[in-house]
């Protein structure tokens, strides 16, 4: 057997396991007929009871009650849909828009008080009504106008049914299916959701990604040759060259024109470490397949603060956080958006006194309390440093820099903002600074503000505020995050998983 022959084979043996490990994958994320007509169902009761309602308020020829989002797209995985029901008014039709805005929650509220619900909030507010355990978010929203040849939208939230008719009618059947594998690829890897506690990739972003490429594995392939800040998708060719659109969009590390606004960018949210995880791991299952890939598989894995802190203590570690009770009504994303700016200013005037910040990330239960957290380098109790390594975006250095380490590692790999990998790992000589008595001040320094409940510098303090202020109900939460706060080992998970003997070539 010559060697061109062997390796045909051995493609062919990856592209069987690929395949295999697909199929069994989608079995489980694919919806049933039942699934889907049961959901149809309660939306059908839910726009009835709306339509109904609005009708005392609105003309009813001013607006219609729509299904929107992953369910209208068929695009949703099995036992995770949320319904999506949008109110389109006319904004030439009926009342002012603000007015509508001001009241939909009120009228709503006043109508289906028989139905367990209540307010969120984002651009505006909108009604969230659960039915037998299900979510079903009643959003208001308005037509959008043409002015000067150019299409308006009154709110961000007007585009959705512009994007659920694009993607209706540009996806087969069988590419919906290949959203929701990646989807659930990216579920498995943390960064599914445009969120600002996430930054990874929406529902809308992974459904033009298929679009584009045609499949998941051509997502997974195509991926190797992004380069931040330096590509841009075009689906519908808004831009007449790749040079324009990179000038338009010069700040996004990924872009991915809106087929319905030339002006937005529909990867805006994706962050530099999201897509160097993306793609780092998108390597990886190509290089070694196995289902440990997908969230379906994925353990949630919890840890409880006070082991985490042994662990904080093995390594020479010092944990820092702060305790902020939260006001009512405030939406997750002005949460959120709070939390990584104070996460922001901490960091920087800690390293601007020369205290060197391992590692800092938030936890919220976007109700009642946060947790803004930092690792700190303590260097009294044992002897590690913090190496970086390549760019997540360089495979075969990422794999060297991983099976170099192995064995040495305490914490990590995980991925900066900048797309790097780090490690911390035991080194032959150990440095002292005592800096421990100098942090709190700071840090309450700082935060001297009515919200902060607390400066605490264990992970067990941390959890004994979840339970009083919020509740034990929480803690499952909580201490998944306190695991991934501790150990952020989702690269080597990734790295472990495409190395299984069971399901690699």
């Amino acid at each position: 057997m010559n060697i061109n022959t062997n390796m045909n084979n051995i493609r062919d043996r990856k592209e069987d396991i690929i395949n295999n490990i697909l199929t069994e994958v989608l079995e489980k994320i694919r919806p049933s007929g039942e699934e889907r007509k049961r959901l149809r169902k309660i939306f059908e009761y839910i726009k009835n009871r709306v339509t109904a309602c609005l009708k005392n308020y609105v003309n009813e020829e001013c607006f219609e009650v729509s299904l929107q989002g992953s369910v209208a797209k068929d695009t949703f995985l099995s036992g995770e849909a949320d319904i999506d029901i949008f109110v389109i008014f006319n904004p030439t039709c009926t009342l002012d828009p603000s007015q509508i805005l001001t009241n939909f929650v009120t009228w709503l509220r006043t109508c289906l008080k028989d139905l367990p619900n209540y307010t969120e909030y984002a651009e505006h507010p909108y009604l969230i009504i659960n039915v037998k355990g299900l979510d079903i978010n009643v959003v208001p929203s308005f037509r959008p106008l043409m002015r000067n040849n150019e299409v308006k939208f009154l709110t961000s939230v007007d585009r959705t049914p512009l994007h659920t008719n694009y993607i209706l009618n540009k996806l087969s059947a069988e590419q919906r299916d290949e959203v929701r594998l990646l989807k659930s690829f990216l579920k498995a890897l943390g960064i599914y959701g445009a969120e600002i506690r996430i930054r990874g990739f929406s529902g809308y972003l992974t459904e033009l990604l298929i679009a584009y490429y045609g499949s998941f594995i051509n997502v997974l392939k195509s991926s190797r040759q992004w380069r931040p800040f330096k590509t841009c998708i075009d689906l519908e060719g808004h831009y007449s060259n790749e040079e324009e659109c990179l000038k338009v969009f010069e700040k996004s590390p990924l872009i991915v024109v809106d087929p319905v606004d030339s002006k937005r960018n529909a990867a805006a949210a994706l962050s530099l470490r999201s897509l160097s995880i993306f793609v780092l791991a998108s390597n990886l299952f190509l290089h070694k397949p196995s289902r440990e890939f997908f969230h379906i598989y994925r353990k949630g894995e919890k840890l409880e603060g006070y082991l985490a802190d042994e662990e904080f203590r093995k390594r020479g570690s010092t944990f820092i956080a702060v305790i902020v009770g939260l006001c009512e009504k405030t939406s997750p994303e002005t949460i959120w958006g709070q939390l990584r700016r104070i996460e922001k200013v901490i960091s920087q005037i800690l390293k601007e006194r020369r205290y060197a910040v391992l590692y800092h990330d938030s936890w919220s239960d976007e109700r009642k309390i946060a947790i803004i957290a930092f690792e700190l380098a303590h260097l009294l109790a044992d002897c590690y440093e913090v190496f970086r390594g390549p760019s997540a975006l360089d495979f075969e250095n990422s794999v060297r820099f991983i099976e170099k380490n192995l064995g040495r590692i305490l914490a990590g790999p995980w991925i900066d903002e900048n797309g790097y990998l780090h490690v911390i790992r035991k080194r032959k000589r150990c440095l002292e600074h005592e800096f421990a008595e100098v942090i709190i001040p700071t840090i309450e320094n700082i935060l001297s503000i009515g919200s902060v409940r607390a400066v605490v510098h264990t992970l067990a303090e941390a959890e004994k505020h979840v339970a009083e202020i919020s509740g034990k109900d929480v803690l499952e939460s909580f201490r998944q995050w306190v695991k991934d706060f501790t150990y952020r080992n989702l690269v080597l998970d990734i790295y472990t998983a495409s190395s299984d003997p069971d399901t690699n070539v």
